[in-house]
């Protein structure tokens, strides 16, 4: 518990250390859509739609093994105890 939370102080302070040196205005464009924001926003915007679109594209994965452990459940409790288990 007190790793993770010096791990998570380390994170803090440099996240805040980052921040006030990435605070210079860029401009952001895309497609016809332009805006103007601060860097250190930017590039967190862009880190979170990153891990988003990670977690997004390991739903599918996560349905099947779920649905697979579903399906090895019911198998077990069909059979009847101490048989083996299904193969």
């Amino acid at each position: 518990m007190r790793f993770t939370f010096v791990l998570a102080l380390v994170i803090v302070v440099l996240t805040a250390f980052f921040s006030l040196q990435n605070a210079q205005t860029v401009r952001v464009a895309f497609f016809a859509w332009e805006r103007e924001a601060s860097l250190v926003l930017v590039l967190l915007v862009t880190f979170a739609a990153g891990v988003l679109a990670g977690w997004l594209a390991t739903i599918p994965s996560v349905w099947r093994r779920s649905r697979t452990i579903g399906q090895f459940r019911r198998e077990m409790r069909k059979s009847p105890p101490g048989s083996p288990g299904p193969h």
